[in-house]
């Protein structure tokens, strides 16, 4: 079976998926399997199918603010995230950020759709996993008709009104944000650089450098595809019935299609009540 790459595309994936569900002692029982990632309400759930959305030429908005979710397209990507939990662990709906984790430390999963800045934990520092760099590999998520999959998270750095020092963490803020802070925090912490010119440069360490490749594949395709969440006050409104809605698909409380047009109603009446023409 071929290590998959930014070519791999989501039926592909499947197709290895289920001979990746497995007893791997020969005791008769199933002990290992293909998948761990967010399947329970969490704000970050919704943004697995959101990005096979994208990679299939899907937004969540169009450029008026209108639901542009609400098709076939919006349905077979959600579809595709609840397919994930045939091939998942048992229990594995109740899957947030730890869960997937601690399955795929643990030689439970074998794959894992996660945020890149967990590789150093999960492959790197010996505190906390017993793997290594050249046991795991990272790339960007199956490809949809439109390309790849990518989605990433950003750090969002703010200095409390109630801090005593703002000159000192705005002085800090300055410099852990520079290129010299940017290169010590990825190497210390595994974080993902913000600037192109230091995911061009050369990495702080070796274990970094498939790390920064995946990244900048990610960032091509975020950039063609506008594979953004919605550049609105109201986004985190609209991430929150998203996740109740992807949750409930999730659980089987309803269908992948009922899910979505339950979303795209809500939404549209969440967007309408702050003044956005709908």
């Amino acid at each position: 079976m071929k290590e998959p790459t930014q070519e791999t595309t989501w039926e592909q994936y499947f197709a290895d998926a289920k001979k990746l569900v497995q007893d791997t002692d020969g005791d008769g029982k199933t002990d290992s399997w293909a998948v761990g990632t967010y399947f329970t309400k969490d704000p970050l759930t919704p943004t697995i199918w959101q990005t096979v959305l994208n990679s299939n030429g899907g937004r969540l908005l169009d450029e008026n603010t209108k639901v542009a979710f609400n098709d076939a397209n919006g349905v077979k990507a959600l579809q595709t995230q609840v397919d994930m939990l045939k091939y998942a662990p048992p229990g594995a709906s109740t899957y947030q950020f730890n869960e997937p984790l601690e399955a795929f430390r643990q030689g439970k999963t074998a794959t894992m759709f996660m945020w890149g800045s967990v590789y150093k934990g999960t492959a790197v520092d010996k505190d906390t996993t017993t793997l290594t760099p050249d046991e795991v590999g990272i790339t960007t998520m199956p490809a949809g008709t439109a390309g790849p999959g990518a989605h990433r998270g950003i750090w969002s750095a703010g200095i409390s009104k109630r801090s005593e020092h703002p000159a000192a963490a705005w002085t800090w803020l300055q410099w852990v944000t520079s290129k010299e802070g940017e290169k010590f925090t990825a190497k210390a912490f595994g974080t993902f650089p913000a600037r192109t010119s230091t995911l061009d440069g050369t990495p702080p360490d070796a274990w970094a450098k498939p790390v920064y490749q995946a990244l900048k594949d990610g960032y091509k395709v975020v950039s063609e595809n506008e594979m953004w969440r919605p550049r609105l006050p109201e986004s985190d409104a609209v991430q929150q019935v998203l996740a109740l809605q992807t949750s409930r698909a999730m659980s089987g409380q309803a269908t992948a299609q009922q899910a979505i047009e339950q979303a795209a109603k809500e939404i549209t009446e969440l967007l309408k009540s702050k003044g956005y023409p709908q």
